[in-house]
């Protein structure tokens, strides 16, 4: 390799080092995000995590339909007891917009389930773009909930 390929790769190396960092800051920002927000859930404070969410959230969902999504999760999975970050990822929105997913196994009072936290990167500031939970346990309460309903 001749002298300008090596500094070329040097340069790569340290370009990406500093995305890598940056992309490292990012995902512990958002990490102290998902802590606050199990504890904001917690503390029922489910209007005040949409008040603080990306435009991406509050234009795609009414602040009552948040509510109630929380709401149901909630009351059907409890407490978070035990979260684990098992994947990230950079992903776009369907606008285009430049989002990180953090993947977590979560273990909750009344079962587990898979929390998917869609957030958008305000200056380093994680803000929450979209919420999603996956759980065999609130899938068959919310089952047998409707099948008594209809009863």
């Amino acid at each position: 390799m001749n002298g300008i390929g090596k500094a070329l790769a040097a340069l790569g190396c340290t370009i990406l080092m500093g995305c890598s960092q940056g992309d490292e800051d990012f995902v512990s920002a958002g990490s102290d995000y998902v802590e606050q927000f199990h504890q904001d859930v917690r503390q029922g404070r489910y209007a005040a995590i949409y008040q603080a969410s990306s435009s991406g959230l509050t234009s795609n969902a009414s602040e009552q339909e948040f509510i109630d999504l929380l709401t149901v999760v909630n009351r059907g999975l409890g407490d978070v007891q035990e979260t684990r970050l098992v994947s990230q990822a950079s992903v776009k929105a369907d606008t285009g917009q430049p989002l990180t997913l953090l993947l977590y196994n979560t273990r909750f009072a009344e079962g587990e389930g898979t929390e998917s936290f869609y957030l958008e990167n305000a200056d380093g500031k994680p803000l929450l773009f979209r919420y999603d939970v996956k759980s065999d346990t609130l899938m068959k309460k919310m089952i047998e909930q409707g099948a008594r309903a209809s009863q």
